[in-house]
């Protein structure tokens, strides 16, 4: 078999890894029943939320590291592990047949492992892409696995909603196999095929050439950047562009782990809108879902067209104005009073802030290499996946504090009544964010692609720091 013709499994199988390892994303679709069945408030199930998010967030520098020494097969089979036993724990916790009550402690280790798992199945994915294809197709190709990984949500709770109508534990069940079954097809056919390998190598040289191809660079750019550890966090473009991730990617993660809930106050407060909530919760993951998954593939087409038509990468950072104003447009609408008051136009809102999010990490990991080197990619994109955990869980507490505090404190249920102004108050927060992320925006725009010679910025990137 040709090295091509591997080239092209290992890319279909790292989306059929990527489609399942953005489970995460449809936290919203089970999270309301999960709070009513163990009756947790809603700050306690966005903190059930917030654990998810931490593993697949925090735990980035680590797979990274380990994806660039040891290659992707490691990660996916301890990925294959976590995932089960995450999904699997929920699933067992909300149908008390194994245990009566669950703290919330033991919710939250779940979450954390299906966050863990997720990330290291993603990581390797997204590795073995990156390092094996050209140039010229590596946008597209590193888009088309980051939109499988947007689509996850959409894609389960679909595939949920037609098999197990309004049985959230089995819906839970189909995460830990479905999840668990993709990551061990990643294992058997994923590997890292770098773009100068001569098609007499055999297929068991390749992973060997794969975890070496740090040094093997196709990229004159990409071969003259090194940068990791503390000369990256030194970085004025590391740090802009950490930020500018850390605003927007927490906006997104506030509306992904909370339109559930978004969705049943306006389902109830609108007198029971036609349809089923469940239902209807599940229309809402999935127009986010789409939206990020359309997102990132918008973004590698325009990325990859950008480069093709001025013959220089440096201009890619202008489609951060895609994003920022995407961000704006979303954020400004769920701040403004009367907007977001029925679940139509929460509809709009949930599919712009998905193209929000999607062209933000369509973009974003492309001008990581770009930037900083092809080397350490996963390590240093494992830094920078760091940052929706600080505006992401700030977001997702605050929403629930806010929420919480419009609760009867005699009701008998953890429920708000007041339709948008139970959450509308925290979209000012994340208005005033987007606002500045725009700015930010700006100044590296300038700083990449403006101001600066492109002889001086390129001797800035080499390796002559």
């Amino acid at each position: 078999m040709s090295v091509s013709t591997l080239r092209y499994i290992s890319l279909f199988s790292s989306f059929l890894v990527a489609l399942s390892a953005g489970s995460n994303y449809g936290f919203s679709s089970y999270s309301p029943q999960l709070q009513e069945r163990l009756h947790l408030t809603s700050t306690q199930i966005n903190i059930v939320g917030v654990m998810g998010n931490m593993g697949v967030y925090l735990s980035g520098p680590f797979w990274g590291r380990l994806v660039d020494k040891k290659g992707p097969k490691v990660a996916l089979a301890l990925g294959a592990i976590l995932v089960a036993v995450g999904y699997g724990g929920l699933s067992v916790s909300y149908g008390g047949t194994i245990w009566s009550s669950t703290s919330l402690p033991t919710l939250c280790m779940f979450s954390l492992f299906s966050g863990l798992g997720n990330s290291g199945a993603f990581t390797a994915a997204m590795n073995a892409q990156a390092k094996s294809w050209k140039e010229e197709r590596r946008g597209l190709c590193t888009a088309l696995v980051l939109s499988g990984f947007g689509l996850s949500a959409f894609f389960y709770s679909t595939l949920s909603h037609t098999l197990f109508p309004g049985k959230t534990g089995d819906y839970l069940l189909l995460l830990a196999f479905g999840s668990s079954f993709s990551f061990l097809i990643g294992l058997t056919f994923i590997r890292i095929l770098p773009p100068d390998l001569d098609n007499s190598l055999l297929p068991s040289d390749a992973g060997q050439a794969g975890e070496a191809s740090g040094s093997r660079k196709d990229e004159p750019t990409a071969a003259s950047i090194d940068k990791t550890g503390r000369k990256l966090l030194k970085d004025p473009d590391f740090l802009i562009l950490f930020f500018i991730m850390t605003i927007i990617s927490g906006t997104g993660l506030l509306v992904i782990n909370n339109i559930g809930t978004m969705t049943r106050t306006l389902y109830e407060y609108n007198k029971r809108q036609k349809g089923d909530v469940q239902q209807l919760q599940a229309h809402q993951v999935s127009a986010i879902s789409i939206g990020n998954a359309l997102g990132r593939i918008l973004m590698g087409l325009m990325s990859d067209l950008v480069v093709n038509r001025t013959g220089d990468a440096r201009y890619r950072v202008f489609l951060l104005l895609v994003v920022c104003t995407l961000a704006l447009l979303s954020q400004g609408a769920a701040a403004w009073p009367n907007i977001i008051s029925d679940l139509k136009k929460l509809f709009g809102m949930s599919i712009v802030t998905g193209l929000m999010y999607g062209t933000l990490f369509g973009l974003c990991p492309v001008l990581t290499f770009e930037w900083f080197g092809l080397r350490h990619f996963s390590q240093n994109w494992g830094i920078i996946s760091l940052s929706p955990v600080i505006a992401g869980n700030t977001f997702n507490l605050l929403f629930g504090k806010i929420y919480d505090s419009h609760v009867p404190k005699d009701g008998h249920s953890h429920f708000c009544p007041d339709g948008e102004e139970c959450f509308r108050s925290v979209f000012r927060f994340t208005a005033i964010g987007a606002v500045l992320a725009t700015i930010l925006s700006a100044i590296i725009i300038g700083r990449k692609a403006g101001w600066r010679k492109p002889s001086t910025a390129r001797n800035e990137d080499g390796q002559g720091e």
